[in-house]
């Protein structure tokens, strides 16, 4: 299992509470002691396989074969657990006074190779800003925003703390996920079952029905 953080982890944990709660057996594959002939053998001797790697040719090789397998790989959220009542209350709050509500999340404040900062959080800080009337909510579970960006305008909400996404999306009619760099983004995958339009920068492949922005090109974001 992967470390304790970010998207990786919550999708891993998903599949294997899953299994745990329908009494499923499981095992893992080694990709430390990868063959071809051993994977192939494995995915096609299962009903289910699940893959996490940052090799795109690995990814292909597995998604080949689940395809003709008819396998699925993403996993929905399995028990979904609800907003403190105070956070709940703030989010009731800020849509009274906003026209809509925007969210985004980040796992921590985090740069990426240049030196910028991956989730852009304070580029998107600053533009809300300016548009008092739109609503932006922040996830922040690991609490490092909270300190970084100090006190907020009212139209600016941070959630802090260990918290499901899943509601921050169903009370948004928008999600943003303004990355410099990404993989394949579980929340974005969470915006779209929650049926909320979804905006996010093009430095990877997105899935359908996501609106692309440049990062940083604010324009084009507000146009959208």
């Amino acid at each position: 299992k992967p470390l304790p953080i970010g998207g990786v982890t919550i999708h891993v944990n998903r599949l294997t509470a899953l299994l745990d709660k329908v009494g499923q057996e499981y095992s893992f594959y080694d990709l430390k002691g990868f063959r071809i002939l051993s994977f192939l053998r494995v995915i096609g001797t299962v009903d289910y396989a699940h893959l996490h790697s940052s090799s795109p040719l690995l990814r292909l090789l597995f998604a080949v074969i689940c395809r003709f397998c008819n396998t699925k790989s993403y996993i929905p959220e399995v028990c979904q657990e609800k907003l403190d009542v105070s956070v709940e209350n703030k989010i009731n709050e800020l849509r009274q006074r906003v026209s809509f509500i925007v969210c985004t999340n980040a796992s921590n404040f985090t740069l990426d190779k240049d030196g910028n900062e991956i989730y852009g959080i304070k580029l998107l800080v600053d533009l809300f800003r300016k548009y008092p009337d739109w609503g932006f909510i922040i996830s922040d579970p690991s609490g490092s925003y909270s300190k970084l960006l100090g006190e907020l305008e009212p139209n600016i909400c941070v959630i802090r703390g260990t918290h499901s996404f899943i509601p921050v999306l169903e009370t948004s009619d928008c999600f943003i996920r303004y990355t410099s760099t990404d993989g394949d983004s579980l929340s974005i995958h969470e915006a779209l079952d929650c049926g909320i339009y979804v905006i996010a920068t093009d430095v990877v492949t997105r899935p359908e029905n996501v609106s692309l922005v440049t990062r940083e090109n604010t324009d084009q974001l507000i146009s959208l």
